[in-house]
């Protein structure tokens, strides 16, 4: 089942209210982590989802959200629907729809000085690709004269190949530093 809901529960809302801005915790859910960020802009409140995922090689995220408030009468308030498509460059979105930022404090949705939004989610589409580094930057051969430490991965590599294919490599291995 793809479909799951993520419900953030905004305590000390007056504090938050008088500070313009909150932050949740991280969700674990359906292999991504997720959280979310309200902010005042004007008179406004802009909502934020994001997504992210701890992984090596290009990853997407396709969904369709419907964010909802509580209410005092136990109901919830429907906000919007949204079509939302993270990767690993795009993990932020906006809620299309803001609202106003005296809605956390409203005797309608502030319950125990607590606001709950949920974000019934739904994955469409999600796609996680390896990247396979070539088995023969595992080992030292005979063209590598240097060391890659990436993460966990040591690359055996040529700093001079690396220097003629990226100005940056050229200035580390080849500038004039003082050692």
């Amino acid at each position: 089942n793809s479909n799951f809901v993520l419900q953030w529960v905004i305590n000390n809302t007056r504090a938050i209210h008088a500070a313009g801005k909150a932050e949740s915790d991280e969700f674990n859910k359906r292999g991504f982590k997720w959280n979310a960020a309200l902010d005042m802009l004007n008179s406004n409140a802009d909502l934020t989802l994001r997504c992210c995922l701890d992984h090596k090689g290009p990853w997407k995220c396709e969904a369709e959200v419907d964010v909802f408030f509580h209410t005092l009468s136990g109901r919830h308030h429907y906000i919007v629907k949204h079509r939302l498509d993270f990767d690993r460059e795009n993990n932020s979105i906006d809620m299309p729809k803001s609202f106003n930022w005296d809605v956390l404090t409203h005797r309608h949705f502030n319950i125990n000085d607590t606001f709950t939004v949920d974000f019934h989610l739904r994955i469409l589409n999600s796609e996680r690709r390896e990247i396979n580094l070539p088995s023969f930057l595992d080992a030292p051969n005979r063209m590598s004269n240097v060391i890659l430490k990436i993460g966990n991965n040591k690359l055996h590599v040529s700093k001079e190949y690396l220097a003629v294919q990226s100005p940056v490599f050229e200035t580390l291995f080849f500038g004039d530093f003082a050692e």
